[in-house]
């Protein structure tokens, strides 16, 4: 029994490995400077994190802030819309591989997740520059949109009108 434990633990230990491997590929390859100085924080945040709580599990599992799901939460963070305990613990239970964890735990990771995002000030601005910047030019394509929509709609409105004021117009003339 005692052997299956460690092959299995061994058998965890090397697909968190090749899990973080991979997601540092995907994160090395074409990435805007917001994402790979948010990558870098996310893992600066796994690293201090598990230096300062050690894996005291049976190992039968993958800790939560070694999981992909986190690392795919955080990777959606906003510098506008914080990420909550509760929303992250509800994206790790919906992983089984994940040991359960306790709030406080979360709290903590957030927490420091936050401080390492207030050391790169210029984080805001990278963001604003490659996130916000497309997303007005798609808001202002969608507004041009919208106000070529509304003329032509007027424009078939005020002829529509027009066309029905000359009807009753010689109606009356008659």
């Amino acid at each position: 029994m005692a052997a299956i434990s460690l092959i299995t633990s061994i058998a965890l230990k090397i697909a968190a490995k090749k899990g973080q491997e991979i997601i540092e590929k995907i994160f090395k390859g074409d990435r805007n400077a917001f994402e790979q100085k948010l990558w870098q924080v996310i893992n600066d945040t796994m690293t201090q994190f598990k230096k300062s709580h050690p894996n005291n599990s049976d190992n039968k599992g993958i800790q939560f802030y070694e999981s992909s799901t986190v690392v795919e939460e955080l990777l959606n963070y906003s510098l506008f819309e914080d990420i909550t305990p509760d929303s992250l613990e509800d994206a790790i239970k919906t992983d089984s591989r994940i040991l359960p964890s306790e709030i406080e735990a979360i709290k903590e990771f957030l927490n420091l997740f936050q401080s390492n995002l207030s050391k790169i000030p210029e984080l805001r601005k990278l963001e604003i520059e490659f996130n916000f910047k497309d997303r007005v030019a798609k808001t202002y394509e969608l507004l041009t949109q919208l106000t070529s929509t509304f003329n032509k709609t007027i424009q078939e409105i005020d002829n529509s009108l027009k066309g029905e004021f000359h009807i009753q117009l010689n109606e009356i003339k008659e």
